[in-house]
């Protein structure tokens, strides 16, 4: 169990790091930052940022299904006291979400976005678009839902197709219904099949072969570009074999990243063991980090360099800030680092 855990704390590391490097390239799709657009064209960059957006997030949320599901097997850990354990996860997800938005996200939207209430209402208020804190109030309703199903289920293969059509029909309604997306609550939905899929494979203690996981990347990689190329096509019918295509996609990258990752474990070095200490940090307080190396180096550098200062940056930024914040008993509690 501890090796498989250690394995799985190596992705969460190494999909946060692909967090920070996917929003350090955001700049350059020009819909990411409101105070600038690029001076340069990058589509390359582009591109790359909308591949690694279809796998690093869910990948991310398959982590957090593997790990519950392992305690609640191996440590009897989250059973049958749901309001105990939902508060401690709201400590853990919610606390944290808020007191981000108030002392750092917040602040920096107002100065580079204007202070427009709401917009703020709608972002932050409500939790719609909470900027990179938006996982937080997620994890948190696909943990309430999985305590209670995992209560009377035992993840299957039946399970995880079943569980998959509803995460994909039911994010297809949520979404032509246009509810609110109050805390996240839609994008739960959508990323439902993820939280599963980690938690069937602990259940089933799945490790995929060479072949497999090059196999994976490429169903993977093979159906980005299928989205690319028939993007904003009005048939009926291409919709549909893009809808199927697309999630398949995502699967293939999560199960590609996962298989990986059990084929090249090692243990930590001292920076892989930082970046491991930090890494809810990391995530706290990256993205706007960036938004300062965006407004100095705009212009002024290869895009290609810009993005690798600014992911360096916010890494080394966020990793001081997180230390600095442990020092004291009320920030560590407030940040939960």
């Amino acid at each position: 169990m501890e090796e498989r855990l250690e394995i799985n704390d190596n992705i969460k590391t190494a999909m946060m790091l692909a967090v920070v490097l996917y929003h350090s390239c955001m700049f350059f799709t020009g819909t990411w930052f409101d105070k600038a657009q690029p001076v340069y064209k990058a589509n390359y960059i582009e591109y790359f940022a909308k591949y690694l957006n279809t796998f690093h997030v869910r990948t991310f949320v398959m982590t957090a299904g593997f790990l519950f599901y392992a305690l609640r097997k191996e440590k009897k850990k989250y059973r049958n006291n749901l309001k105990k354990d939902a508060f401690k996860r709201a400590k853990r997800l919610l606390l944290p979400y808020v007191c981000t938005i108030v002392f750092w996200t917040l602040p920096f939207y107002i100065v580079y976005s204007g202070f427009d209430i709401t917009e703020i209402i709608y972002k932050y208020i409500f939790g719609c678009a909470p900027s990179q804190l938006w996982f937080l109030p997620m994890l948190f309703w696909l943990f309430i839902v999985y305590y209670i199903v995992f209560e009377k289920h035992t993840p299957s293969k039946a399970g995880f197709v079943i569980n998959t059509l509803i995460s994909i029909g039911g994010g297809y309604v949520v979404n032509k219904l246009g509810l609110i997306n109050f805390l996240q609550f839609v994008t739960a939905v959508h990323y439902a099949m993820f939280y599963y899929m980690g938690a069937y494979l602990y259940e089933h203690g799945i490790k995929l072969p060479v072949k497999k996981v090059a196999f994976s990347f490429g169903i993977s990689f093979g159906c980005y570009i299928l989205s690319q190329v028939f993007l904003n096509k009005e048939s009926v019918a291409l919709k549909v074999m893009l809808l199927v295509s697309d999630n398949i996609g995502l699967l293939a990258g999560v199960l590609a990243v996962y298989g990986m990752a059990n084929l090249v474990h090692k243990r930590n070095d001292f920076v892989g063991m930082l970046l491991k200490k930090n890494s809810f940090g990391i995530y706290l307080f990256h993205q706007q980090l960036i938004y300062p190396c965006i407004m100095l180096l705009n212009g002024k550098v290869h895009p290609a360099v810009q993005v690798i200062v600014c992911f360096i940056a916010a890494i080394c930024g966020a990793t001081v800030i997180t230390e600095f914040l442990r020092k004291f008993k009320v920030t560590k509690v407030m940040f939960e680092i």
